[in-house]
């Protein structure tokens, strides 16, 4: 069965457009939403029932909702308009973690686990991760935030120079239902930063919130085994097995073992698509 064409060119009836402002990705709702045909923008619905007249709040609400949720996640500017299905895999294996990305996307909340794309730069990890966003609050309704982990660091010491605590600084990263951290374990790893974002996961692990990562570390996920008596704690020597890019070793046992948690890993490996192939 063929779908009808859109009644709008503009928004494709979705219902909004999205628009940059600034260095973050926006949308707003389009303007044959506005004012809305069915509440004429008041915002409720009045119908009769039973020879009587009753008012239920219109559907337009939901979407400026959503909108107002999008703008609020904090998507880079280069990601404005860049979902799931404008994500082109070039192989097998990246049409297989797109597909695992839709399925978490579709079916949240039903799993709250979230997931980790790992890889090389340039192997579309962000932008599945800021699409994923888009569809869970322009679709979803669901509150989401993005930051980028050097960004992250950057906002917490601020927020300390303003005599701000770290509850209070780490609480909107904390408690917003879905947080995608974007290169997580790229940073200098001093003990004030893996200090930083054990607190973070830590208070997200224990509140059962769900977290997207990336990250261009390693990711071993090798089990620990028993050290032989006399050799010391077994995580350290396994610890000292891992390259030096390996991302356990870049934001310590404690964190990782949180995200191996969290999150399901998924690996993309492709050439950078960043580098035009000639």
């Amino acid at each position: 069965m063929i779908a009808p064409a859109p009644t709008c060119a503009r928004c494709l009836d979705r219902g909004h457009v999205f628009a940059a402002r600034g260095d973050r990705a926006a949308a707003e709702v389009c303007l044959c939403r506005s004012p809305c045909p069915l509440c004429g923008g008041s915002g409720r619905v009045v119908r009769d029932r039973d020879g009587a007249l009753h008012a239920s709040p219109c559907s337009c609400r939901d979407l400026a909702r959503r909108v107002a949720l999008y703008n609020a996640a904090g998507v880079p500017r280069h990601f404005c308009e860049k979902g799931l299905s404008t994500f082109r895999a070039y192989d097998a294996g990246q049409a297989d973690v797109l597909a695992r990305v839709q399925g978490f996307a579709q079916s949240y909340p039903l799993s709250r686990k979230g997931f980790c794309l790992w890889g090389k730069p340039g192997t579309g990890k962000t932008h599945l991760l800021c699409a994923t966003l888009q569809h869970l609050t322009l679709e979803k309704g669901v509150a989401c935030r993005f930051v980028e982990i050097s960004f992250l660091f950057s906002e917490i010491k601020e927020a300390f120079n303003r005599n701000v605590s770290a509850l209070a600084a780490l609480a909107p990263l904390a408690d917003v239902e879905v947080l995608a951290i974007d290169e997580i374990g790229k940073g200098r790893g001093t003990e004030w930063e893996l200090a930083t974002l054990d607190e973070l996961l830590g208070r997200r692990y224990n509140a059962d919130r769900t977290t997207l990562f990336s990250t261009n570390c390693g990711v071993s996920l090798r089990a620990e085994r028993a050290a032989p008596a006399g050799f010391g704690d077994p995580a350290a020597l396994a610890r000292g097995q891992l390259a030096e890019d390996d991302l356990q070793r870049r934001i310590g046992d404690r964190s990782f073992s949180r995200m191996a948690e969290m999150a399901v890993f998924h690996h993309l490996v492709a050439d950078d698509r960043r580098i035009p192939r000639f």
